[in-house]
């Protein structure tokens, strides 16, 4: 699965990802791009919006304004508009996609206890891929939430956060076991919140419990 997600995943830090499969690239949440940038999205997500999420910045570097583009109501969309795009689709807890044959399930993201950051109420949120059989979640900005044990996951992005999202490593830890992944892969550290180390202690510590895990380099800026 290590080598399914070097083939398939470009990490740029936050939530920022490139994923290639199928003849198509999707970008989830882009930020924190380099300058000259060129890849061009066919899809993107976003998870909610706040600026290292919904960044039109780093949009306009791999979208137009008529690339089809996929996010909650809550602020997202109706930013959106006012930017111009055009080609936006509504997404919420609870839907489930089907981009040119690549399969997404919409699961939700919020705080339980941090609730100014991310109010359950937005109906912001997570996306969980199904690619060549794999089932691939990608947390977004969270606590670790009861949906979480729905999921039934196979690879886990999570959150590392202990400010905006997660209370700590060992809720990260429990997160992704609460998905049932196989492999999992700490991301939105090392930028406004969790440190390098932080990742490593969320590694060891998943590793004692039986789950694989890995750090992706950060391609951005």
């Amino acid at each position: 699965m290590k080598d399914f997600i070097k083939q398939h995943f470009k990490w740029f830090g936050q939530f920022s990802l490139q994923i290639d499969f199928g003849g198509k690239t999707i970008f989830l949440d882009p930020y924190n791009l380099p300058d000259d940038y060129s890849v061009k999205a066919d899809y993107v997500l976003i998870s909610h919006a706040h600026f290292d999420h919904l960044s039109f910045d780093d949009l306009k570097k791999v979208a137009s304004k008529d690339t089809p583009i996929y996010g909650p109501e809550t602020e997202v969309i109706p930013k959106l508009k006012k930017e111009g795009y055009t080609n936006l689709h509504t997404v919420m807890p609870g839907d489930k996609l089907n981009l040119d044959g690549i399969e997404i399930e919409v699961f939700p993201a919020y705080n339980i206890r941090k609730t100014q950051f991310h109010p359950r109420e937005n109906n912001w949120v997570a996306y969980l891929f199904i690619l060549d059989g794999k089932r691939i979640y990608i947390s977004s900005d969270t606590e670790r939430i009861p949906e979480m044990k729905e999921v039934k996951a196979d690879i886990t992005f999570m959150t590392l956060g202990q400010v905006y999202t997660m209370d700590s490593i060992g809720e990260a830890v429990e997160a992704v076991l609460d998905t049932g992944a196989k492999l999992a892969i700490p991301v939105h550290y090392g930028m406004y919140e969790g440190t390098e180390n932080d990742a490593k202690k969320f590694c060891q510590e998943l590793e004692k419990k039986g789950v694989e895990t890995m750090c992706l380099e950060k391609l951005g800026k």
